[in-house]
């Protein structure tokens, strides 16, 4: 049975700009990214990726929603299922006289898919643990190809990015492990709709300057940067802790009697429900409020363990 629990990783939903695309403007309101969630599901906007060794097409499909009334707020959790179907692949194949290379073709495809949960009240994402299909960034890539074709079509210039979500201060526990941090190199995104008591200055900053994007690259090599509450160093990890940045974060400074150089940010936390792989799959809004209440409940419940919300979690 516990092995065959449901287990995800968290991902922020992040809304970047098509730059591409100076006629449509950039909308990321909930029913904007609702609208675009769904129209990914067509299988005109599936996107074909071609690897070294294989060919392959990857597709969104299954777009449904899930609404949980309670006493002061109904949460809305959107599900989508990504899919990735093999359609070639180079290696060895069995022939009459030995072993012969080259490209196989696989027909029908052999298609992999993984659940993605999108509770919109904060923009987080419960990834389904697949070691596989999630080794790399193609996945994200493929996320952010079919939103950006599915966002035009709503004269939208949106992009959907998921960004890992670090388990909790794992960040702020690292840098605790320097005697002194030089140098922080990050780029992050204005955060939206979660502010923290680190990031809220930066975020009224970010805001009143107009800029979503904001690449930096900190360094006092003599005193060190100051870490303390408040200064832009520590606002800048705290947004790459929730999940607001765009890539890695890079901290260099002394630790153990010597420089080191560590890039941190790409390990996405993991959480487990008691809920099994099948019965996740299985579950649809249509089904027993009950039991639809019982395990989206559970799922949030797990999220707000993993990410506790500090203080109010939306910007207003």
């Amino acid at each position: 049975m516990a092995k065959n629990r449901f287990t995800f990783d968290l991902y922020r939903l992040n809304v970047g700009t098509d730059e591409s695309d100076e006629t449509n403007p950039t909308s990321n309101t909930n029913q904007a990214i609702r609208d675009i969630l769904a129209t990914m599901a067509r299988p005109t906007f599936d996107i074909p990726m071609t690897g070294r060794k294989t060919t392959s097409t990857w597709g969104v499909r299954q777009f449904e929603t899930f609404v949980l009334k309670g006493a002061s707020r109904a949460d809305v959790v959107h599900h989508i299922l990504l899919v990735k179907a093999l359609e070639t692949q180079d290696g060895s194949t069995l022939t009459d006289v030995g072993l012969s290379t080259g490209r196989s073709t696989i027909d029908p495809p052999l298609a992999t898919s993984v659940s993605l949960y999108f509770w919109m009240q904060r923009h987080l994402v419960a990834v389904e643990h697949n070691a596989t299909l999630l080794s790399g960034k193609a996945w994200r890539s493929a996320i952010r190809l079919i939103s950006k074709r599915a966002a035009k079509t709503h004269g939208n210039s949106a992009i959907l990015i998921l960004e890992p979500v670090p388990e909790a201060d794992s960040i702020s526990t690292l840098l605790a492990t320097f005697v002194r941090v030089i140098r922080i190199k990050a780029k992050v995104r204005i955060p939206n709709p979660e502010l923290t008591r680190f990031t809220k200055a930066f975020y009224e900053q970010l805001k009143a300057s107009r800029i979503n994007e904001y690449r930096q690259d900190m360094r006092n090599q003599q005193q060190g940067l100051s870490l303390e509450e408040g200064t832009l160093a520590r606002a800048t990890i705290g947004l790459a802790e929730e999940g607001y940045k765009d890539g890695d974060v890079t901290i260099i400074g002394t630790r153990k009697g010597q420089i080191e150089t560590v890039v941190v940010g790409h390990t996405a936390a993991r959480g487990t429900l008691r809920v099994t792989k099948e019965e996740m799959r299985q579950l649809s809004p249509e089904d027993d409020p009950i039991m639809v209440t019982a395990v989206i409940g559970a799922l949030l419940g797990e999220i707000e363990r993993m990410k506790p919300v500090e203080g109010k979690s939306s910007i207003e």
